[in-house]
């Protein structure tokens, strides 16, 4: 049996997805014939996740890897849906995609450096923008930023942004197949977990390198149904 997209394959096949994306479509009981709309609870749900975007304020953090140009997708996404999406982007990401390309979906300034003052304030901007943001995101997460955000380093705008704020972090790994298992990473892994961080494991698929397994980014609508519970009224 075909399915006509990522929504309904694992609607239909369960064990075809990951367990993060099977959790954000569990129940939504999208139809399997082409050109039928989705249900009233489908859309309800839909309609819930977005509205949890509406006049928030989202750090994104993107670090240097290939998925880093999915992410303009979210960023996209949840600027229409309402957020004030603020970006901040490692020197390695730059080489993916450009600030400019996250300050033109989002209408915000996105950051490269950590030598900017805000002007307004006349406080350093990588500590303002975190004062008013209700979760940091950061997609793609390589091997390289979990084991600093780990060590506790600040030397990028991302990591710097990060251990200046105080919230819920949602942060979804990517990489090759190998990393991934590599002990380091899986510790590295749980000690952001003991400090509260959400973590949206990678799926398992064809990666960028040519291998096949787990590592790569986890799907999109994963990602954004993690981030809409953290931002949901408790």
């Amino acid at each position: 049996m075909k399915c006509g997209s990522a929504v309904q394959c694992c609607t239909v096949d369960p064990a075809s997805c990951s367990p993060e994306f099977r959790a954000a479509v569990v129940g939504l009981r999208v139809p399997l014939m082409a050109g039928l709309s989705v249900t009233e609870r489908a859309r309800e749900e839909l309609s819930v996740s977005a509205s949890n975007f509406s006049d928030k304020t989202v750090l994104l953090g993107v670090s240097g890897g290939i998925s880093a140009y999915k992410v303009v997708e979210l960023a996209s996404r949840w600027t229409q849906e309402g957020a004030r999406v603020r970006t901040l982007l490692t020197p390695a990401a730059t080489k993916f995609v450009t600030p400019l390309t996250f300050a033109s979906v989002t209408r915000q300034p996105a950051l490269s450096e950590v030598w900017r003052t805000d002007l307004d304030s006349g406080k350093p901007e990588h500590i303002e923008t975190g004062f008013e943001a209700d979760v940091f995101v950061i997609a793609p997460a390589t091997a390289d930023l979990i084991a600093r955000l780990a060590a506790g380093l600040a030397n990028d705008i991302l990591t710097v942004s990060w251990l200046a704020y105080d919230g819920p972090t949602v942060l979804a790994p990517a990489m090759n197949d190998k990393m991934w298992a590599h002990p380091s990473v899986a510790r590295n892994l749980e000690t952001l977990r003991e400090w509260g961080v959400t973590i949206v494991e990678p799926e398992s698929g064809h990666l960028a390198c040519g291998s096949v397994g787990p590592g790569r980014l986890a799907h999109l609508d994963a990602i954004e149904e993690v981030v809409s519970r953290v931002l949901s009224p408790r």
